[in-house]
């Protein structure tokens, strides 16, 4: 940058010519010190403004006494040669867009200096980050809606005047070239072959300003405060540009046009220069042979000698690609690590190949293109990036004419770049050559990138990668340029190379104009962001030359589709359930937050997900582990059958918890009338229970039996406070009795199992073989030779100190045979001691476990033992907690044990001998994992390494036995273990039926004081508690089985039969009200005319109904394509969708066509397309899942008869030629058309023959058909615009909106 620096004389400090710029003169020498306001000391010297900026001669005073204090920076004053004038100097290094009191100093002094004509563009080029710190009122915004369709129109008449210039220049394809261009095609060539032999210039945004000194001029950037002393020149825009044509319009051909038609022929590839280097003779003995490759392998087979090291590598791993080329290419050989050095000695291998990157799925479509679009053919490489085996050199690499590869090869390929390359000396010498992308050695002459909306993301690895690319011409080629906002074609035309516009504050500049003023603005005035993309972007609409295409016409058509009954009543229950738990995250997460993170979105926009996926199918969240946290929950979706098990069981929860709360406030209502001495109402409470129990069974909902058990006990109790009769009280007995052991069943059964599989493993534990191990282990060591011991003793090292530690005590000792010996001899006498123990234990346990019984039926000696035991347990175990609830400290001394915590002891020491575990003291819980202990390995270790050797057949036998006792004994221990918990499991459940028999007493001490004890002047106020309490279980507990009884009437799907008002049944729609009845439709709407409040009574049993909880169900089913059945029972969409398919191919039949049709169904999600591929699976419908590019070929090959083809929108809606297909299904609406677009323009496009349609499935009352008219509806009806384009303007979707989807216009 040049300055008029070069001219001053800069006293007051030292600046370069490159960042400082001289402003104005400001002021002139002063002499006369007398009262004057424009005189001012700067720097010890006396200065008076000059004459013109008298009228600004506060502000700018202030200016320079904040300069001088260092509150401004970036500016200071200079003196000039001569001394006699004070200067303005800016430092351009220091500029900002950012708002703060040095930005603000700077705008006024340039106002001050140069007039008002400065900064009339700023204000519209501030950036997003200081947009939203300084107005974070979204609705203020500028920058709201993307008019993207205005855009294109605009940038087309544009194009119309290059049509005219270019019209008579005749384009002349080499005959190697078979296709014949459309005219618009020609059109576009003829811009492509332009852009790259006549690069463009565009004059760059600085305005020229002259200072109020009439002397000094300056050029100052429109959209920054950045400043030149000198006029810049003129920008050339770098070869290349975004070709953007609609999809479909043969994008790939007019590319192949211009690689031919645009040659790089003065290329030398192997410039033949001698790079072998051979080393001095006294070293060449020393490196002979030596390998060095890019593999870790030493080996010496097979290898090629590097010329310029003379270091040796494996020709698999660097010659693969050697017999494509001649011996002029592949000589002389330099290895990988050489040729980084001579590329950054000797610089970039020139070529003239066309680079092109494309996503995975058409990469072969290309390699298809090029091979029948080009005879004969050019030289094709399908670049698989860099990894063992697959190194090319980048002399090979420039020798082609074409490099396909794609844009998953290239994220992996940034981890092979100087960039990630870490030059820090190793202390040890490198096993392999560090290889780097061979890709960044070649000056290619022309990128492509292919689908460029794909590296949209300037963060992205991919996006870094095609940057650091070096080549001449650069193209981003797409069909969907802009996908969500006009900042999407920012990264692209930063990749195409015209970075002085991409800049932010000149983007947002650029943009907000345009959005303010593409309204306003006429034929003879051009937006500034138009003039830009008409010289690097080329569009061709199909709108616009639908008489050249002669493509069939596209025609559209929406299946509005029912639920069913069951899909109905699961929608609207997760429909209500996701809009709250939307609302409540945007609360959350809003609420607290300025800005709101993609992570913390994702998070808000889950509830909104989840009721999308649910119109397709079912969906429920399962937590894992019972973890709350919404980024752990999984997704479940649900096929019919799964749908009605799903709400059957969690319904029937639902009720049996009501059921219970209702039980529990009739024994609480009870015990309150006993302190009464109403024994009467007590004891209608108490039956009221019992009738519970039993009248809702048919239902599959019942009352626990600890609750029944409580009634009955205390009705028992009230009968012996009114002298009942014993006779009368057995009835009651009886039932109790008989729900005890149903209770204690269970634990027994349970106990019974775990006891039985405990005395099998005890009797596969011979106590002979237990005699035997060590006189065996002895006799097995005595044999080994010297040699042999030294051997068994470092691989029990080897393989014992990884586990258990080098500091290990016990492996330190094991130095011989014998200390060997004598350690697995201490230990297996301690498991065996611990072993006898833990069996007296448990048979002295027997009469416990096998009286596992009510009461009455144990004998009166055998009960006292069980009530012994456990009041023992209970003792032990509640001294624990009085101890943690009151934090005293126990008196020294042992603690007495209870028998089961002895056992518990016993089973831990049993578990660490066989196991790698130890005991936590303070939980008394053994930690650690399930491998073996020590001893248990130099067991295993021992009889393994002596069974190898052969010493005897018999003790080799013998030592298979003993190992065999080992792992006995480990299972033993999990038994054990089980049949703990199950003993401890079951004591707990008699605690339980004590517990059971508990009511509400009174009490005087206010320390006794607990649910179960109250005070006598609270017992009236908890009765009317009770009371209200009762009244809402009861009305809960209604709701929840009439919606029971809706979902299993559902599940049978049976007639209801007349309605019971009208006495008629032909009506298709009735009504389930809260308390289970039906009624038919017009007789509800007749109730809710005449009482207008919200809810009614119920005809038969006169409860109160309210209009929100009524259940509807509808007898008529969705208008189906055809009466054709489809086989399995699938969603209604799935199944839709299926009978559709069978329905277009009848058609087919019926027309002699059956081979012709092909279908491609897209959806969001891959469970769905899952879900679909099974039902299709099914009807014998044939189709392909993966969208691989074996499939696509299969899906094309008319010989297979392949008729569906299922792809997700992410990756089988870009760039692929399908024309073979003639439908297309989108399973679910989206909010981006932009992949809408990608997914219909893979049948609509140049080279379609016949009509196609595209299907789109809404299901009725759902939140899709707020998405659909959302979607239809928020765009310009303009005849330039096609598609979904006329619907949609890319409208900044706000939270708000979101909500409002959610808002359904009718819920029956």
């Amino acid at each position: 940058m040049a300055t008029l620096a070069k001219s001053v004389n800069i006293r007051m400090m030292e600046v370069t010519e490159e960042d400082a710029v001289v402003l104005s003169k400001i002021a002139k020498i002063y002499y006369n010190a007398e009262n004057d306001n424009n005189y001012f000391v700067y720097k010890q010297k006396s200065w008076q403004l000059l004459d013109v900026f008298n009228n600004e001669s506060e502000s700018l005073l202030q200016i320079i006494g904040k300069t001088e204090k260092g509150i401004v920076k970036g500016l200071d004053f200079v003196e000039s040669n001569d001394g006699y004038h004070l200067m303005v100097l800016y430092r351009n290094d220091s500029y900002t867009n950012r708002k703060n009191k040095t930005t603000e100093a700077i705008d006024k002094l340039l106002e001050i200096l140069f007039g008002t004509n400065v900064n009339n563009k700023t204000h519209l080029a501030v950036t997003s980050e200081e947009d939203e710190s300084s107005n974070p009122n979204e609705e203020q915004r500028i920058l709201k809606t993307y008019v993207t369709t205005k855009l294109f129109e605009a940038l087309q008449k544009c194009h119309a005047s290059f049509d005219e210039l270019q019209h008579s220049e005749q384009l002349i394809l080499p005959q190697k070239f078979l296709p014949k261009l459309c005219n618009y095609q020609m059109r576009s060539v003829r811009w492509l072959l332009a852009k790259e032999r006549c690069p463009s210039t565009f004059s760059p945004y600085f305005q020229r300003l002259t200072s109020k000194d009439n002397e000094t001029v300056v050029y100052k950037h429109c959209f920054l405060r950045y400043i030149l002393q000198n006029e810049p020149g003129q920008l050339t825009l770098p070869p290349g540009g975004i070709l953007a044509e609609e999809m479909g319009l043969g994008k790939t051909v007019e590319m192949l046009a211009l690689i031919l038609l645009n040659p790089r022929n003065d290329v030398d590839v192997n410039p033949g220069k001698d790079l072998k280097i051979q080393p001095p003779e006294s070293k060449r003995k020393r490196i002979e042979k030596e390998v060095f490759c890019t593999c870790n392998s030493k080996s010496k087979n097979k290898i090629l000698q590097c010329t310029k090291c003379n270091l040796w590598q494996h020709i698999k791993c660097v010659a693969k690609y050697n017999s494509d080329h001649d011996d002029d290419i592949n000589e002389p050989y330099l290895c990988p690590g050489c040729w980084n050095t001579v590329i950054s000695q000797d610089g970039l291998v020139k070529t003239k190949a066309t680079f092109i990157v494309s996503p995975n799925t058409i990469k072969l479509q290309w390699l298809s293109e090029i091979r029948r679009h080009i005879q004969p053919t050019l030289r094709v490489l399908l670049y698989e990036g860099v990894c063992n085996g697959k190194w090319i050199s980048p002399r090979q690499l420039a020798n082609y004419d074409v490099v396909l590869t794609d844009y998953n090869i290239l994220t992996r390929e940034i981890y092979f770049t100087n960039e990630n390359h870490n030059e820090r000396t190793m202390r040890n010498k490198p096993r392999s050559i560090r290889l780097k992308t061979s890709t960044l050695m070649v000056e290619w002459y022309r990128v492509c990138l292919d689908e460029a909306q794909m590296v949209e993301s300037n963060a992205s690895h991919v996006a870094s990668l095609v940057r650091m690319l070096p080549a001449i011409n650069h193209w981003a080629v797409t069909g969907t340029p802009i996908q969500k906002s006009l900042n999407d074609l920012q990264p692209l035309l930063d990749f195409v190379g015209f970075d002085s516009v991409t800049e932010p504050n000149t983007w947002n500049y650029l943009v907000n104009n345009f959005v303010l003023e593409h309204e306003k603005h006429t034929d003879d005035k051009t937006l500034e962001l138009v003039k830009i993309l008409q010289k690097c972007m080329w569009r061709t609409w199909k709108s616009l030359i639908s008489d050249e295409l002669q493509i069939p016409p596209q025609h559209q058509q929406v299946h509005r589709i029912q639920f069913d009954n069951l899909e109905k009543f699961f929608y609207n229950e997760q429909h209500d359930e996701c809009r709250t738990m939307f609302m409540g995250n945007v609360h959350k997460y809003t609420s607290r937050m300025s800005t709101i993170s993609p992570q913390i979105m994702k998070i808000i926009l889950m509830p909104f997900l989840k009721i999308r996926q649910s119109c397709t199918m079912p969906v429920v969240v399962v937590n894992s582990n019972n973890n709350k946290n919404q980024a752990s929950q999984q997704k479940q979706f649900l096929q019919p059958e799964e749908l009605h098990s799903y709400l059957k069981s969690t319904n029937e929860l639902s009720c049996k918890s009501e059921l219970r709360a209702m039980a529990s406030v009739h024994n609480g209502l009870a015990a309150l009338y006993i302190i009464q001495k109403k024994y009467d109402h007590a004891t209608k409470h108490y039956n009221s229970v019992l009738k519970l129990a039993n009248e809702y069974v048919n239902m599959s909902v019942t009352v626990d039996s600890l609750l029944q058990m409580h009634a009955l006990h205390n009705l028992m109790e009230i009968k012996r406070m009114q002298h009942f009769k014993k006779a009368d009280l057995e009835i009651y007995q009886t039932q109790y009795n008989s729900l005890e052991w149903k209770y204690l069943g269970t634990y027994s059964n349970t106990l019974s199992n775990v006891m039985s599989s405990y005395n099998a493993v005890i009797n596969k534990c011979d106590n002979a073989v237990n005699e035997q191990l060590i006189a065996t282990m002895s006799a097995g060591l005595s044999q080994l030779h010297i040699n042999d011991t030294s051997q068994l003793l470092q691989k029990i090292y080897e393989d014992c100190m990884p586990r258990f530690g080098v500091t290990n005590p016990k492996l330190a000792e094991i130095q011989s045979s014998r200390s060997l010996l004598y350690i697995v001899d201490l230990w297996f006498a301690k498991l065996n001691r611990i072993m006898k123990s833990i069996q007296i234990e448990v048979n002295e346990l027997t009469y416990f476990t096998e009286n596992v019984k009510p009461r009455h039926l144990v004998c009166p000696t055998i009960w006292t033992q069980i009530m012994q035991l456990l009041q023992s347990v209970y003792d032990c175990h509640l001294s624990e907690i009085r101890e943690q609830e009151t934090k005293e400290k126990r008196p020294k001394g042992k603690k007495i044990l209870c028998k089961m915590c002895q056992i518990r002891d016993l089973i831990n020491n049993f578990e660490c001998l066989l196991f790698d575990k130890v005991i936590d003291k303070d939980t008394n819980i053994t930690e650690g994992m399930q491998n073996h202990s020590l001893e248990m390995q130099l067991c295993k270790i021992t009889f393994g390494y002596l069974k190898n050797k052969q010493i005897d057949i018999h003790l080799t036998k013998t030592m298979e036995n003993n190992w065999l006792y080992l792992e006995n004994l480990q299972s033993l221990c999990k038994r054990l273990i089980k049949l703990w918990i199950e003993i401890e499991f079951t004591i707990k459940a008699y605690d339980e039926l004590d517990m059971c028999k508990l009511r509400i007493t009174l009490t005087d001490d206010p320390d006794d004081k607990s649910i179960f004890k109250i005070f006598e002047h609270e017992v009236d106020q908890r009765i009317i508690d009770q009371q209200n309490e009762l009244q809402l279980v009861q009305r809960q507990f209604t709701i929840k089985l009439a919606r029971l009884k809706y979902i299993k009437h559902l599940e049978s799907n049976k007639e209801l039969g007349a309605c019971p008002i009208c006495r008629l049944s032909e009506e298709d729609r009735y009504a389930v009200l809260e308390c289970g009845h039906h009624i038919c439709f017009p007789c509800l709407k007749s109730m809710q005319q005449y009482n207008r409040s919200g809810h009614f009574k119920c005809s038969i049993c006169r409860n109160v109904q309210h209009n929100s909880d009524i259940y509807y169900i509808s007898k008529s089913k969705t208008i189906k394509p055809e009466n054709k059945m489809v086989k399995g029972n699938y969603s209604s969409k799935i199944t839709y969708i299926v009978r559709l398919i069978l329905s277009l191919q009848n058609q087919e039949v019926a027309a002699g066509e059956e081979k012709y049709l092909k279908v491609l169904i897209f959806s969001q999600w891959l469970p769905i397309l899952q879900a679909i591929a099974a039902a299709l699976k099914e009807n014998d419908i044939t189709f392909r899942l993966q969208c691989t590019p074996l499939t696509l070929e299969e899906f094309k090959n008319p010989s297979l008869n392949i008729t569906c083809l299922l792809m997700p929108f992410i990756k089988g809606s870009k760039g692929l030629n399908l024309v073979e297909a003639n439908h297309v299904f989108l399973v679910e609406p989206i909010l981006n058309p932009g992949e809408e677009l990608q997914a219909i323009g893979r049948v609509h496009r140049i080279g379609q023959t016949r009509q196609t349609t595209v299907h789109r499935f809404i299901m009725e009352d759902s939140i899709e058909e707020n998405i659909h008219d959302f979607v239809s509806s928020s765009g310009l009806k303009d005849s330039n615009t096609s598609g979904i384009e006329q619907k949609w303007e890319f409208n900044n979707v706000s939270l708000d909106d979101f909500d409002k989807l959610f808002v359904l216009k009718g819920r029956h």
